[in-house]
């Protein structure tokens, strides 16, 4: 059945990557006046956007969307060539299946005009299924919730006056994730894991929530927010990863008089991070940054620039032996360019170093570095991507990495409802230093953490 299906879904991409050669060879139709074959397909999919839209839970109306990508991974456990008590370089096909629905509440036309939304999403959830073709022991099932609710209850309390306004803004996500191929794994592998051996290993609940309250004056920006973020593994091997982060921020800015699309600002911001397990220390750290964010020269050069000090400090009630504290300097730079208004064309650079948690140290030292263009070949219809990017992590009692990606991405709107898309990415990581996961005394895993691997993808999405 899963054979039969992704046939099926492998069909309906070629048919529909060959659609436009279709429609160039079908210059005359078969009666004079009548529709093309790309016609016909719009309308078809315009009748299927129609009768889901028509669909309602009570006062709910429902929205579905649905992506099959058919993935290349030359190296799916990212492994180095010659490691030793590890798979080494194993390389897959997967089929990766998204089937999601949102449960959308219509807006009156007072809350539209006033707000400018037409509609709340109130709950939203998806599904992945991957299926490795050499590898059915890895097939798994991700779930991601989400919601705009919170949007609604921000533009309740928005209030505007004249040259002021007060805004509240909320967002959540929660997510559970089995997937071994998406970012947050590999950035979790990053971090310190050991080579990953089983996509079970890496079972795992996140939640991401940020609340905001602020104003904005004639001169004045001002917020004060919260954020946090949690992370729980179902794997005892991970338990001492399970942690929560909290978050405390503080910011003024003034607008340059005359200037008002420029402002300098001064930032606090204290973070509170508690493991569950003692086996690395919890910490807290004090954060001070001043910056300056708007138009640089010309209204199609933005700017970002960041510069401040830390001071990360762990306790020491864990086991770890490493009780390094880290002082220093933190930044971050960030220059986009948009040559046109009425094309998605866009130029960007960034950099900076930051301090992030870490799964077997104290903390790590964040340097990256990253240059990306996004060019939009036909307005709406074809656009495609580059990035280049540096990342060198160092722990502060551990191995220090440098990872290196190229991202090459091209997506085409088929059809109003329908998009085709097609990547490649090429990673790869040097590291200094062997990663070990120690239990008690015995080193169970380790692996010198270097690696590189190519993935080829190629996609469908279809929205209603």
């Amino acid at each position: 059945m899963r054979s039969f299906i992704r046939c099926a879904v492998m069909a309906l991409i070629c048919l529909a990557l060959s659609v436009p050669a279709l429609a160039a060879e079908d210059a005359a139709p078969a009666e004079a006046g009548g529709p093309g074959i790309l016609d016909t397909i719009q309308n078809t999919l315009d009748k299927g956007e129609a009768a889901v839209k028509g669909l309602s839970i009570w006062k709910f109306k429902l929205g579905v969307t649905f992506g099959q990508r058919f993935i290349y991974d030359d190296n799916i456990f990212l492994n180095d060539e010659d490691e030793e008590a590890t798979e080494g370089r194993v390389w897959s096909a997967i089929s990766e299946t998204r089937l999601g629905f949102d449960l959308v509440l219509p807006t009156n036309p007072n809350y539209s005009k006033f707000f400018k939304s037409d509609k709340i999403k109130i709950l939203g959830y998806q599904f992945t299924v991957q299926e490795y073709f050499t590898r059915s022991d890895m097939d798994n099932l991700a779930h991601h919730f989400s919601t705009d609710l919170f949007s609604f209850f921000k533009d309740l309390f928005k209030l505007e006056g004249e040259g002021t306004k007060f805004y509240f803004q909320v967002k959540n996500d929660l997510e559970f994730v089995t997937d071994p191929l998406d970012l947050e794994v590999r950035d979790l592998r990053l971090i310190g894991f050991p080579t990953v051996k089983s996509v079970t290993e890496l079972e795992r609940w996140e939640n991401r929530l940020r609340a905001k309250v602020g104003y904005e004056g004639n001169l004045i920006r001002a917020h004060v927010g919260y954020r946090n973020e949690w992370y729980k593994f179902d794997d005892d091997l991970f338990e001492q990863a399970d942690h929560m982060e909290h978050w405390y921020i503080a910011r003024v800015g003034v607008a340059l008089p005359n200037l008002e699309d420029k402002v300098v600002y001064v930032e606090g911001r204290y973070r509170d991070l508690d493991y569950e397990e003692n086996t690395l220390n919890d910490a807290e750290a004090w954060e001070a940054v001043v910056g300056f964010e708007g138009m640089v020269i010309s209204r199609k050069l933005k700017a970002v620039i960041e510069a401040g000090y830390t001071d990360f400090d762990p306790s020491d009630n864990g086991e770890t032996a490493d009780d390094e504290d880290y002082q220093g300097a933190i930044g971050l730079a960030q220059i986009v360019f948009r040559p046109w208004e009425d094309r998605v064309v866009q130029f960007q650079l960034e950099g900076g170093r930051a301090i992030g948690w870490s799964a077997i140290a104290n903390y790590r030292t964040e340097d990256h570095v990253s240059f990306t263009v996004l060019y939009e070949f036909i307005p709406k219809k074809l656009e495609a991507d580059l990035t280049l990017a540096a990342e060198k992590h160092d722990e502060s009692e551990g191995p220090e990495r440098v990872l290196y990606e190229l991202g090459l991405g091209a997506r085409y709107k088929l059809f109003t409802q329908v998009t085709v898309s097609a990547r490649y990415l090429y990673r790869r990581q040097e590291s200094k230093d062997e990663i070990k996961l120690i239990e008690g005394t015995t080193v169970v895993a380790e692996s010198n953490g270097d690696f590189f691997q190519h993935v080829f993808s190629i996609g469908l999405e279809l929205v209603f």
